[in-house]
């Protein structure tokens, strides 16, 4: 997706950008690697159903394109929280008129400019570890 920003959890990624509707749209890709069709097709409509059950909930306006990480056991739980959490990410970003990098120094601890890790502008890891909480802004 070009012009949007991009947020990165242990579940899913979500690419984001505003759309001038009043709707938000979502998009979905599984690619072979998330095994047979039966599996793939299982993932879209888990997606789906999270992300129906958590539309009044998503800001307005949105286009987005999720993508579920290969090897993450997904239930409906996992994934509305998940979506719910990276769109949370993924607001203040495209609110503003931000870019990639906007996102991730927004998001980064302290805030002051994009992280020092990683691809600049690219990713924000949302991935929780032992030595800090879920969605801290630090990148991959």
């Amino acid at each position: 997706m070009r012009g949007g920003v991009r947020v990165i959890d242990r579940y899913l990624m979500i690419w984001g950008r505003r759309n001038g509707l009043l709707d938000t749209r979502l998009g979905l890709v599984v690619g072979r690697r998330h095994g047979t069709a039966v599996r793939r097709n299982r993932l879209k409509r888990l997606i789906r159903e999270a992300f129906r059950l958590s539309y009044a909930q998503v800001p307005r306006g949105l286009d987005l394109v999720c993508a579920p990480q290969a090897g993450a056991e997904l239930t409906l739980s996992v994934v509305r929280a998940s979506l719910l959490r990276l769109v949370q990410r993924l607001e203040p970003a495209l609110t503003s008129g931000g870019t990639d990098n906007e996102a991730n120094a927004a998001l980064s601890p302290g805030g002051d400019g994009p992280p020092s890790l990683g691809t600049p502008g690219r990713d924000v890891d949302c991935t929780p570890d032992a030595d800090r909480p879920a969605c801290d802004g630090a990148v991959e």
